[in-house]
């Protein structure tokens, strides 16, 4: 089909912008699937998280793609000495504890997965 987006990503082949990566991703492929654990949410929709390396910082950001923002940039930055896997940014936090990744709003867990 021709349905590329603005930044030249074709949707019918699983593509999506990555302002994170800068470039088109897969987030099937690219990124840890998280399936909705609160009841509210769409069960049928999975959110994602893809990790990306800021060479700047030396660190690894995670940029979330949840189903009912579509279009929304939310990059979560890691917490320093926390001894465990934790990014947040303020609002979202994803906590990864013995390969399972927890994606909380608040207090409220929205989202969990493990890495393929």
């Amino acid at each position: 089909g021709n349905d590329l987006d603005k930044h030249g990503c074709k949707g019918s082949a699983g593509y999506t912008w990555s302002v994170a990566k800068n470039e088109c991703v897969q987030i099937f492929e690219a990124g840890v699937r998280l399936d909705a654990a609160d009841s509210t949410l769409n069960q049928t929709l999975s959110a994602f998280a893809v990790f990306v390396n800021d060479e700047k910082e030396n660190e690894f950001d995670v940029e979330i793609f949840l189903p009912s923002l579509q279009g929304s940039t939310i990059i979560l930055k890691p917490v320093k000495d926390d001894g465990a896997g934790t990014w947040t940014d303020g609002t979202y936090t994803l906590t990864q504890w013995k390969g399972m990744f927890t994606l909380e709003e608040g207090k409220k867990t929205l989202y969990q997965g493990m890495r393929k």
